[in-house]
């Protein structure tokens, strides 16, 4: 199977695609959804692209930028745009492996719009929020309480920083320079 994907990606390469900027898009293309990349004629929008990002897992999102993850999907859109105009053109559509495949996905498509349609014709917003309002009387607000502390050798030093917390010192700084326990640094 890996050979076969090489050989198509590789094959593919000779084809036009047309990556065109994130930003400064034309003035002809939609100022909304400017084309990103162009693949034998299909255009490939940027909320294709932003659509796939989203479907990234959330750890890829988080620590690489827009800037890098776009032109990455792009090419990726335009490879398998490609790779499906291969198979449409072998017309895989037709084979019994893609019906099978098009049926399930469909069945669980049905599924889930059945879902949706049922859950929102039977909670109403009124419900909802008196749901939230019930909740928030069964669990009222707690005050939280945060300790810190600095650890140090004799109640005299403790006074002395007690006195310099009550002139407006910061305590952290305080913490950080003289407190002997593992987080003072901290």
């Amino acid at each position: 199977m890996i050979p076969f994907l090489l050989r198509v990606v590789a094959g593919t390469a000779a084809l036009p695609i047309a990556l065109t900027a994130w930003i400064g898009a034309s003035a002809a293309q939609d100022a909304d959804d400017p084309i990103v990349a162009t693949v034998n004629g299909q255009e490939i929008r940027r909320d294709q692209v932003l659509e796939a990002i989203q479907r990234l897992p959330q750890q890829i999102q988080a620590n690489m930028p827009l800037e890098a993850l776009v032109p990455a999907i792009a090419q990726q859109l335009a490879t398998s745009w490609l790779m499906a105009e291969r198979g449409y053109a072998e017309n895989l559509q037709d084979s019994q492996e893609v019906k099978d495949q098009v049926a399930a996905a469909e069945r669980r498509i049905v599924q889930n719009v059945w879902l949706d349609q049922e859950v929102a014709a039977r909670i109403a917003e009124d419900a909802v929020d008196q749901a939230y309002q019930d909740y928030l009387a069964a669990n009222p607000p707690s005050e939280e309480v945060r300790a810190r502390h600095i650890l140090v050798g004799t109640e005299d030093e403790a006074k002395d920083l007690i006195d310099q917390l009550n002139e407006g010192a910061v305590f952290a700084d305080l913490a950080a320079e003289f407190s002997v326990g593992p987080s003072g640094p901290r």
